[in-house]
């Protein structure tokens, strides 16, 4: 597992110096409180040994375990690869945000890389899954079983209906351009409960 996640911990028991004496010990190399509005005191930490993956790792697996394919389709396909990671594996599988965009969650780095596109293949992305575990491999399987098979409108109305997309965009008019990140803590909460 790449990130753990502590709970509550911007309690008054809790400090920085207090966390990275605690975390010398596991050799901990890197931590980080939610980074949403929410005040839920969430802390990622990951161990030294592990890379984390980014969305272009991501997007490159989809594409070669699934082809060619609409971008915004890439899009949703990445976005609930993160969504399941939260749940199943209690951490992200990347750093990289998605925005609440009209059209459901976008994650900017990648919309800005297929920007001008409206299919991507493995071949387009500069990823490479060398930086997934088998773990999070499996959990982007999964996925790919369940929703795969959906075009990318079905999986764009499928966001609409769930709340992290639509608290995220609250006060956005529809149809209007939306930057609101839609948080990791809204992510696995919501579909945590499902």
């Amino acid at each position: 597992m790449i990130t753990e996640v502590i709970e509550n911990s911007k309690s008054d028991d809790y400090n920085d110096e207090k966390m990275i004496a605690a975390f010398s010990t596991i050799q901990i190399s890197q931590f980080a409180y939610c980074s949403g509005s929410c005040s839920c005191g969430i802390l990622y930490f990951r161990k030294e040994d592990e890379k984390m993956a980014n969305v272009f790792d991501t997007a490159k697996y989809i594409l070669e375990q699934s082809g060619s394919m609409s971008t915004m389709k890439l899009q949703k396909l990445c976005y609930y690869s993160q969504v399941w990671s939260l749940v199943w594996d209690d951490s992200p599988l990347f750093e990289e945000n998605f925005q609440a965009w009209a059209n459901g969650p976008v994650c900017p780095e990648l919309f800005f890389k297929t920007q001008g596109k409206y299919s991507a293949s493995a071949s387009d992305e500069t990823g490479g899954e060398g930086d997934l575990s088998d773990n999070q491999k499996d959990t982007i399987d999964k996925v790919l079983e369940h929703y795969g098979s959906h075009n990318a409108q079905w999986l764009s109305q499928l966001t609409h209906m769930e709340d992290p997309w639509i608290k995220a965009r609250e006060g956005a008019p529809s149809g209007a351009g939306c930057d609101n990140v839609i948080t990791k803590e809204s992510m696995a909460v919501y579909y945590g409960g499902l």
